[in-house]
C-alpha cells in the first residue's frame, strides 16, 4: 500500500509541486547546513543526477510505477555526502526553485506534461 496516493488535477499537481518547494525553503532556512548543501549541489551540476522513479513491487497489487516526491534534506540523507543526489522531474524542480527562492528570485513551477 502506497504512503500517500493522491488523484487530483493537473492544477492540483502544480499547488503540491509548490507545497514542496516550499517545504525545501523552510527546511533550509532551518537548518543553515543544509542551505550551504544545496547551494553546493546547485553551484556543481555533476552533484545532481536525474533519475526517473523505478517500478516498485507494492504489496498485493503487481507491478506498478511508484512516482515519489521527495524533499531536498531527504534527497541529501539518501545520498550520503560528498555523493550525488538523484531525482525525479519533480525532486529536483523543487530543489531548483527552493534554491531561487532563497536567492531572492521570484519562481513559477508548472507540470508540463501530460498536455
Amino acid at each position: 500500500m502506497p504512503f500517500l496516493e493522491v488523484a487530483t488535477s493537473v492544477r492540483g499537481l502544480v499547488q503540491f509541486l509548490v507545497a514542496l518547494a516550499k517545504a525545501n525553503v523552510v527546511d533550509c532556512q532551518a537548518s543553515p547546513s543544509l542551505r550551504e548543501s544545496l547551494s553546493r549541489h546547485c553551484g556543481s551540476r555533476e552533484l545532481i543526477e536525474y533519475q526517473r522513479d523505478t517500478a516498485r513491487r507494492a504489496s498485493g497489487e503487481g507491478r506498478r510505477a511508484v512516482d515519489r516526491w521527495t524533499c531536498y534534506s531527504l534527497l541529501v540523507e539518501r545520498a550520503g555526502s560528498d555523493r550525488p543526489i538523484e531525482g525525479d522531474c519533480e525532486d529536483l524542480a523543487a530543489l531548483w526553485a527552493a534554491y531561487l527562492l532563497l536567492q531572492g528570485f521570484r519562481v513559477a513551477v508548472c507540470i508540463s506534461q501530460p498536455r
